[in-house]
């Protein structure tokens, strides 16, 4: 009987981001077969944790690194828990300089992730950008850099990144779940939406690389040139008891038209069910959503971050980031899109998607990297 690979992935936190959303669909379509995998996040079980562990059955163990002074105690109960590993993946900045550490201590095979283009001080931590460029002076010591985009993999290498062991591997996504066959009214029924209008649907944390400011604006804007469209507003922390949020939205008078809808688990209904999907961020990777509104068939404006622009390709529209006036005018143009364009062009996105990032052949090119670095 052939032994098992054993992989590790390590992961700063689980509280539903794109690169955990990547994470936990890679782990759902691993071969179990050929390979045993764990995984530790280095604060808490968060949103991704417990669904890790109830619907993949593949153990989850927290950190909990929450100050200083335990860390060397937590990296050692890390070692501990990668003692039999293969292979270590890490997952983001702070959980890539771990997992080096930890890979070097053990004489591991260490894998690293980049998911992020943005490294601007006004949109990230200090402590992030830090550690973001130390891990630029350790690249050439891992085994393996995947970048989950062309652009993104550029971004590094100008901070210092080797280039000879950084591979480009995109984000997937699954073209059953998210697929126009979960278009549902009930969407409109259930925030009372006039059929004659359009739904426009945003999804992200609330975040500064969101720019939730830009997109409030900007439906402000909109709302100047015409009366036919409400906004779906979803994901962590995007309620009523953000009080920034809701202040944005006063601020911009458009409390009538926008719904706030916080963390929903059927988002696949939402993105079928939306006429338009908009990205806002001022810095991404290879975000997961776009490509999850292209394979369910809604229509995809986007700012130019990241690798936003490479996904869409023909079939959407790309605005500069941070200019309230040009995403107010895409969206004003679009929302006057004839039929006939809107179904040509939306299935052309579920086919690029369907083409380039299915998540089947995404998790084949992970494992046939672990069957390389581990005869």
């Amino acid at each position: 009987m052939i032994k098992r690979k054993k992989v590790t992935h390590i992961i700063t936190g689980l509280n539903g981001g794109g690169a955990e959303s990547m994470l936990f669909k890679i782990l759902e379509n691993t071969n179990r077969e050929k390979f045993d995998v764990q995984v530790i996040s280095m604060l808490h079980k968060g949103v991704y944790g417990d669904k890790i562990e109830k619907d993949l059955s593949i153990p989850v163990y927290t950190l909990n690194i929450k100050k200083q002074k335990n860390i060397l105690s937590k990296i050692y109960q890390c070692m501990k828990m990668c003692s039999d590993t293969d292979i270590i993946q890490g997952w983001m900045y702070h959980a890539n300089l771990l997992s080096f550490l930890i890979g070097k201590l053990l004489k591991k095979k260490i894998i690293w992730g980049l998911h992020h283009s943005n490294l601007s001080r006004d949109k990230n931590k200090l402590t992030t950008i830090f550690i973001a460029k130390q891990c630029g002076n350790l690249s050439k010591f891992v085994d393996r850099v995947i970048s989950c985009g062309d652009i993104v993999k550029e971004v590094h290498l100008k901070i210092g990144y080797a280039k000879f062991n950084n591979i480009v591997i995109p984000n997937g996504f699954n073209t059953s779940q998210f697929s126009p066959a979960n278009k549902s009214e009930k969407v409109k029924r259930e925030f009372r939406i006039a059929n004659n209008k359009k739904v426009i649907l945003h999804v992200a944390r609330w975040d500064p690389l969101k720019d939730y400011e830009n997109l409030i604006k900007s439906i402000g804007m909109l709302k100047g040139m015409r009366n036919d469209f409400e906004v779906l507003l979803v994901g962590m922390d995007i309620n009523y008891r953000n009080t920034e949020l809701v202040n944005l939205i006063k601020q911009n008078d458009v409390e009538d038209i926008v719904h706030l809808l916080g963390r929903r688990d059927d988002i696949p209904i939402l993105m079928a069910s939306a006429d338009f999907f908009v990205l806002s961020s001022a810095g991404e990777g290879f975000p997961n959503v776009i490509g999850e509104a292209m394979a369910s068939g809604t229509f995809c404006l986007v700012t130019d971050t990241g690798d936003c622009a490479s996904m869409v390709g023909k079939y959407g529209r790309v605005v500069p980031t941070q200019d309230s006036e040009a995403f107010a005018n895409a969206l004003n143009q679009l929302l006057s899109m004839d039929v006939y364009q809107y179904n040509v062009e939306v299935l052309g996105a579920r086919d690029r998607v369907i083409k380039n990032y299915d998540i089947l052949n995404v998790v084949k090119k992970y494992e046939e990297l672990y069957n390389n670095l581990v005869d």
